[in-house]
């Protein structure tokens, strides 16, 4: 996690990169794999805003991925 920490990446691009490239990147290629898989299952929440005149609007779109439960084989959360 040292590495990854040191990178000077925006999360975004970390999304953004495949496992192959985030191995390169920290110079980890066998790691590469589960650390994209646990880049992408951390939740994420996107944000739009426009503001006209007195009127202001949100749109918030959460982009969550339940995984199954290795105890259980549930994929939904709460079950």
């Amino acid at each position: 996690m040292a590495q990854v920490e040191r990178k000077d990446l925006a999360w975004e691009r970390w999304y953004d990169l495949s496992s192959q490239e985030i191995g390169e990147l920290i110079k980890a290629p066998k790691i590469g794999k589960q650390l994209h898989r646990m880049i992408h299952e951390f939740p994420r929440l996107e944000l739009a805003a426009q503001v006209q005149r007195s009127i202001f609007e949100l749109a918030v779109a959460p982009q969550l991925h339940f995984l199954k439960t290795p105890a259980t084989g549930d994929s939904t959360p709460g079950s």
